[in-house]
């Protein structure tokens, strides 16, 4: 029997790779194998130096829905990302981390909850561990504006219904998210001030202050495989992940003196031990990760 779509709608599906390996394979494969009409896909690989944008070009080129784009500098998962932005054809635009693995209805799922009402801006999926696959990744994100910090709802829990009804939640990660054209034409593109890490973050926040709201979808489903370069605070994710947090308080905390306060006296004290015990190297990044992030130009777009 056919299957009927007439309320779905074309979408743009962007994943930014850097050294995806196997994982931006297994991310595309899955892709391939969605239920969905009508979709594009377009690949922007990072200077990636491990071969994965040949291999992408070899297994999916032949396509004609799917296209890569090859910068010749790593140019961050945001730009990367705002890329696809521009690029895209349609209405909706689906974005992903090119090492997560989606559900075969996912697609159709989220876009029938983003069509089915006008003030929705972005939606997302249940997102589980690859590797514990009944164990949740996330379910929607909150964050403190006094303090930075940020909650996962349902991180490394077992499903077990306790979060299966839809409902609207502070912010998703870019990592598995689905919005609507209009919403970049309202709020404009991701700061690529954040290189990565927060991008996601002030991004929704942007979205629900235009007076959108973000939804969480429990019957779409996706997993994620997590980056196992990046795991523990490398200097690379030291340096940016800090630099992006202040970025991101300093745009939109509501008392900057507490954050600050907070920050400096009990935050990177705590954080400076764990990196003196597990990653000493980390250090120095760290450091300028602080002077960046309180130097670095804010843009309020």
């Amino acid at each position: 029997m056919k299957k009927k779509y007439s309320k779905l709608t074309p979408v743009s599906i962007i994943v930014p790779n850097w050294n995806g390996g196997e994982k931006i394979i297994r991310c595309l494969e899955s892709i391939t194998k969605l239920d969905y009409p009508k979709f594009e896909v377009i690949v922007i690989d990072n200077n990636s130096l491990d071969g994965s944008n040949r291999e992408i070009k070899k297994k999916f080129g032949k396509f004609k829905n799917f296209k890569i784009i090859e910068n010749k500098e790593n140019v961050g998962n945001t730009e990367g990302l705002n890329q696809g932005f521009r690029l895209s054809n349609y209405s909706l635009i689906l974005t992903l981390d090119n090492d997560v693995i989606l559900d075969k209805n996912m697609l159709k799922e989220l876009v029938k909850i983003i069509l089915n009402d006008k003030k929705i801006g972005i939606v997302a999926p249940k997102l589980y561990f690859y590797k514990k696959s009944n164990f949740f990744n996330s379910t929607g994100y909150s964050v403190n504006l006094i303090t930075g910090k940020t909650s996962i709802r349902g991180f490394n829990k077992k499903d077990v219904g306790q979060f299966d009804k839809q409902e609207e939640v502070d912010y998703v990660q870019d990592g598995v998210l689905l919005v609507k054209k209009e919403v970049l034409d309202k709020v404009k593109l991701m700061d690529n001030a954040f290189f990565v890490y927060y991008e996601d973050t002030d991004f929704c926040l942007r979205v629900r202050k235009a007076g959108y709201k973000i939804v969480y979808v429990p019957s779409a489903k996706a997993w994620h495989d997590g980056n196992t370069r990046q795991k523990g605070f490398t200097p690379f994710r030291a340096y940016h992940f800090i630099k992006s947090k202040i970025l991101f308080m300093r745009k939109h905390s509501t008392n900057k003196f507490l954050f600050f306060s907070f920050f400096f006296f009990f935050y990177t004290p705590y954080r400076l031990l764990i990196i003196t015990i597990k990653n000493p190297s980390s250090i120095l990044p760290y450091f300028k990760g602080i002077k960046d992030g309180i130097t670095h130009p804010l843009n309020y777009n």
